[in-house]
Order: C-alpha cells, then structure tokens, then sequence
C-alpha cells in the first residue's frame, strides 16, 4: 500500500496545483479465496487539482463547478458567504453523469471521478499559504481580539481523479477491469462464479469516490474538527489535499480486501423485496444462496483456528489425561475371557458349559453374563491373579470366587495352599 504526493504536479502561482498517486495489491488468499492462491488485483490511481470545472463569475454568493467537464446533472455548488460558511464544509466525489462515459470506464477499467469541496471563504485559525485547497489570506475585518484571523481563498480547484484496476493470474492472463473478471474462468482460473461477479459488482466502482459520498460531511479530515463542527472555522494549517484523502484511500484498500466478507455479512431481511440488490450471493429470482457462495474463507478476530498438529497434539494429551484419572481413580484391574464351552478347565477335564451351568443358579454374575452373550470379558480386582494360583487340600482347582473376595487367610473357612 502506497500513497505519495506526485512530485511531477506541484506548481506555485496564482492557481497552485497539487497531485497525489496510490496503489496497491491484492492477492486471492488475502480475499480468502481457498482455490486461487495466484490471483491478483493491482489497483492504481491519482488526483490532481482541477481549475477549468469551476465557473469563477457567479454572484449571489455561489460558486459553480460542473464535475468531469458535464454542464448537466453534474454540477456543485459552493456558498461562499451567509449561514452555509458556518457548517462544515461538505464535499461531492462523483462519477460520470452521462451512462454512455460511465460504462465505457468500466469497461476499459480506468474509472474517472471528481472530488469538490464547499471551502472558499471559510474562516481559519491559522494561515496556510501553499495547500491549493486551503490556502489562506488574512482577514481584513480582523482584530487583536479576532480568533480566527484568516480566511481560505475563494476560486479553490476540484480534484480530478482516476482509478485503474488490473486482475492477473493463471500464468501472466490479465484482465483490465472488474468488467471483464469473468474471462479468467476460461484460462484456469478456479473460483466459482458467485464469488467472481460479487467481486466484479462490488468493486465496479472506485471505493474512494464510494465511501467519500457514504460519509456525508464527515469526508473531509477538516471537516472533523470541532470547531468546524460548531461554527464552521477550519484550522487551515493542519490541513491539506493529502490529509483529507488519505484516509479515503486507506478505507478503500480495506474496504477491497474485504470484499466478500462485508458483502456476506451484509444483514437483510429475507421478506425484503430488494434483498437480492443487497446481498450479491442470493439468486435474483429465488432468493437462494448462489452455489459456491461459501468457498472463501472469512476473517475475524473472533474466531481462533488451530492448524492440524495442534489438533492431534490436542488430541494426544486429552488422551492421556484420561487414562491417567482411571489409574488413580480405579484400583488395577484384571480382564479374563470367558472361553466357549468347547474349552476345558485346566484341571477335573469338565467342560466349561457344564461348570457354569453349575454355577448359574449361585451366581447372579453368571447368570447376567448368559444373558448377556455378548460381553467376551470381565473386570475384577487385580487381587485374583494371585487367588487363581490357589488350591484346596484335595487339589482341586478353586472354582467358586467372586470379585468381592480377597486374598486368603489363615481365618478363611477354606483351607488353600500355594500350587
């Protein structure tokens, strides 16, 4: 992003002249396109101070300009004495009045506009003797007392500017304008077709001369003051050409990089009969969301992203997290299958069906897992590894133990030994 004065405009004399350049770059991953990282828009573009608009012999206290050289339905006028000096200065950032040149501008995407000012004869605190805009003569009903001792000239220029905007990609194709994007599709470009024509419609025109009419009186940076906003008076010193439209052109950089973002946050009521001239991404006929109309990425400090690593990272310590409560939480546990009946017990040579037959009337556990003829293992204290190496007297495998029991002891009813 780049704004300069254009030292090749700047000339003394009884009309000064003044110029500023700006430009900059956008890429399709700062636009949040996913599939068109090699996209590009090159904005340029320029004012320079404008005399022959303005109509100097005007009485009543007016001063005339017909913006972009129109003398129909293109005119502004500018008080210069009366109660309208004491408002702040509004300004006029208009486009082509004839339809003819105005389309054939976004045609060949070099976009004319014009910027007036209402400040000839508006008072100031300081005096300014070089901005063409607002330079100063001091007053001759002035006093010791008076403090606003100067007076910005009558006679000041409007701006002629100029806006062009170049797209590229897919190996050096260029298109001029935000007419002719579309062509794109058809030497690689992969973006669907909503995002290309929300794109092409929202940024047809020049965001500067756009949003320096959107903001009223507040479009000039002197116009903010306030004691513009009281009683008129500027502090011509502080001011300049470049100060007011400076943050014009920064707005129209962000305004262009969040193109899709704003036109996809745009709030309309969906009963609304002019939704779809307000929200590019519905259908004109149903009022659908258009295909593809999700396919770029917004954003927002709001909303925070993780990238896949830290995901798995996540993932990996909930994990173990888990697995460390149910070791300190749950005593050690053992798990045994229960063999099919074709098994048979280590010791006796009895099939395992016919023991647990045995065993089903005694023994609830048994009797659920029968029930259950899915369940395949059995938790239980760790304590019955060592039970199960247990027998009685007689040699006989322990058989009978539930999970409750614990290890035997000399007072137990049953006599076992260590095998």
């Amino acid at each position: 992003m780049q704004i300069e004065p254009d030292a090749d405009f700047s000339l003394g004399g009884a009309q000064p002249r003044y110029g500023l350049k700006y430009n900059y770059t956008i890429t399709g991953a700062e636009f949040g396109l996913q599939s068109a990282p090699d996209l590009k828009l090159y904005v340029t573009g320029a004012c320079r101070t404008e005399y022959s608009w303005l109509i100097t012999n005007i009485t009543g206290g007016f001063e005339l300009y017909n913006l972009l050289g129109e003398t129909t339905n293109n005119s502004f006028w500018s008080a210069t004495r009366g109660e309208a000096i004491t408002y702040p200065p509004q300004s006029r950032f208009s486009l082509f009045a004839n339809t003819t040149l105005r389309n054939a501008n976004q045609m060949a995407g070099n976009v004319s506009y014009a910027i007036a000012a209402t400040l000839g004869n508006r008072t100031s605190t300081s005096a300014n003797d070089k901005d063409p805009w607002y330079i100063t003569d001091p007053r001759s009903d002035a006093t010791a007392q008076t403090r606003d001792p100067f007076r910005i000239r009558t006679g000041r220029p409007a701006l002629s500017c100029w806006q062009a905007d170049t797209w590229s990609c897919c190996g050096g194709q260029e298109r001029k304008g935000h007419m002719k994007l579309h062509e794109l599709s058809g030497h690689g470009l992969s973006v669907p077709p909503v995002l290309l024509d929300v794109l092409a419609r929202s940024l047809i025109s020049p965001l500067p001369q756009r949003i320096g009419n959107g903001a009223g009186a507040a479009a000039l940076a002197s116009a903010r003051s306030a004691s513009s906003s009281v009683n008129g008076v500027l502090d011509a010193a502080r001011s300049s050409i470049f100060t007011d439209l400076e943050p014009l052109i920064l707005g129209s950089y962000i305004g262009t990089l969040n193109a899709l973002t704003d036109t996809a946050l745009y709030q309309v009521d969906v009963g609304d009969p002019d939704m779809t001239t307000k929200n590019l991404f519905r259908d004109p006929d149903s009022g659908q969301l258009l295909e593809g109309a999700g396919n770029f990425v917004v954003r927002s400090s709001d909303v925070t992203a993780f990238d896949l690593a830290g995901l798995i990272t996540i993932g990996v310590i909930t994990v173990l997290l888990v697995i460390i409560v149910i070791i300190q939480v749950f005593p050690a546990t053992k798990l045994y299958p229960f063999l099919k009946n074709h098994q048979t017990l280590s010791s006796g040579g009895r099939p395992l069906s016919v023991v647990r037959n045995e065993m089903t009337g005694s023994h609830p556990e048994m009797s659920l897992f029968n029930t259950h003829r899915w369940a395949r293992y059995k938790a239980c204290s760790a304590v019955h590894l060592l039970r199960n190496t247990h027998e009685d007297d007689s040699g006989a495998a322990e058989r009978v133990w539930i999970c409750p029991e614990h290890m035997p002891e000399p007072s137990d009813e049953k006599t076992l030994r260590l095998v």
